[in-house]
């Protein structure tokens, strides 16, 4: 469960980083398996960090749950 919570805590500052970089776009689930070390980038293993990080209200996903286009992150704020 470390391990778990170590890669979620790594994703959820990806996203940020990405999001910032990006006007807010929010990054796919290929690019957040990458971003954390996951081979294979299995769609699952990266569905699971984002119920972690919405689990304890770090995130907020909105749209299709299958889409990691819909992540919001709590307290960030983008301007276009």
């Amino acid at each position: 469960m470390e391990e778990m919570l170590e890669r979620a805590a790594t994703a959820l500052a990806y996203i940020v980083d990405f999001k910032r970089e990006n006007d807010g776009v929010s990054p796919s689930h290929r690019e957040i398996s990458q971003a954390v070390g996951y081979a294979g980038g299995n769609p699952s293993n990266v569905a699971r960090l984002l119920d972690i990080l919405e689990a304890r209200g770090l995130i907020v996903r909105y749209g299709p749950k299958a889409s990691t286009r819909c992540i919001m992150v709590v307290g960030g704020e983008w301007v276009f």
